[in-house]
């Protein structure tokens, strides 16, 4: 570690990413700042750790500590979380990589908004040869990150398809800890976890948006995302939402998320000559008559 006491640790979940770990390293290594980079070895079969360890060499910053069992991405981002000594935590993925002075615009907007969670920013997308990708589902996340507020709270979340990788939002340690760190159950996967603890913190307290590229975001045909179960898993993330929420908050949340359905319902059956996108627009109708019911439902829970 170095002299000065870290302001922001950033958390490596790493599993099977020996082609890109060294690069992951150096960006994060790369910064100015005083920081701790914490690599989380998740019981990773290939050179990822040896990588890992010989590209931090001898920075005082940075770790390698080892999951003996394999917990997934999730757990071993919890499992760096408890490690983190700084107010400040970073989740960055394995394959992706902090772009120059992306760590500093995080830590400096975070540092202005004290009344906030966590700051969200912005992010281009490269293929695993790192070429730039323009288009896809991602430019809709992206979309939403120039577009919302530059203060989002929680029913805002809901009304938008706001999910930046975790690499690109700087989150207070303290309150991630306060409202149970990450999902480890199976119900959830990638960006589905992902907007899941966003929208838990953005209960807690706004969010804050940076509209600066601050990562550049790894797309790999493998990745979690990519998934064909990822719009179920999100369904769910939006549920968990709803239901985790405190009591007086949860029919607004609802409310709100069950217009986001609406909205969609209404944009994909507009259009007949398209039956695939009316079929799922229905899908979204019923998706709004169900987070309403839930919505209401949790109101009324003893819990």
């Amino acid at each position: 570690m170095s002299e000065q006491s870290p302001r922001v640790s950033v958390v490596v979940p790493m599993h099977r990413v020996e082609t890109w770990i060294s690069g992951v390293v150096r960006s994060v290594l790369h910064s100015s700042l005083p920081l701790e980079l914490i690599v989380v070895n998740d019981a990773s079969p290939d050179e990822s750790a040896a990588l890992a360890a010989t590209t931090i060499g001898g920075d005082p910053r940075g770790r390698v500590v080892d999951n003996h069992r394999r917990k997934g991405g999730d757990g071993a981002r919890n499992s760096g979380l408890d490690l983190a000594t700084a107010p400040y935590v970073v989740f960055l993925d394995g394959d992706d990589e902090i772009a120059d002075g992306g760590l500093e615009a995080l830590m400096a907007a975070i540092e202005s908004n004290g009344d906030v969670s966590a700051v969200c920013g912005s992010f281009d997308c490269r293929d695993a040869d790192g070429h730039r990708i323009v288009g896809g589902w991602e430019s809709e996340h992206r979309a939403a990150v120039a577009k919302s507020p530059t203060e989002v709270r929680a029913t805002h979340l809901a009304r938008r398809q706001l999910a930046p990788p975790p690499g690109a939002i700087i989150m207070r340690t303290d309150l991630v800890r306060s409202v149970g760190g990450w999902d480890e159950g199976d119900e959830l996967a990638g960006l589905a976890t992902d907007y899941e603890l966003l929208a838990r913190l953005a209960v807690a307290a706004p969010l804050a948006i940076l509209d600066q590229i601050v990562l550049h975001y790894c797309v790999r045909t493998s990745s979690l995302s990519r998934r064909r179960d990822h719009p179920r898993k999100f369904f769910r993330a939006r549920v968990l939402t709803i239901q985790r929420a405190p009591r007086s908050q949860r029919l607004a949340l609802a409310l709100a998320t069950a217009s986001r359905s609406s909205r969609l319902a209404a944009e994909r059956c507009g259009d007949w000559r398209h039956p695939r996108q009316v079929l799922r627009g229905f899908g979204n109708a019923l998706h709004a008559l169900a987070f309403i019911w839930v919505g209401v439902a949790a109101v009324f829970a003893l819990q």
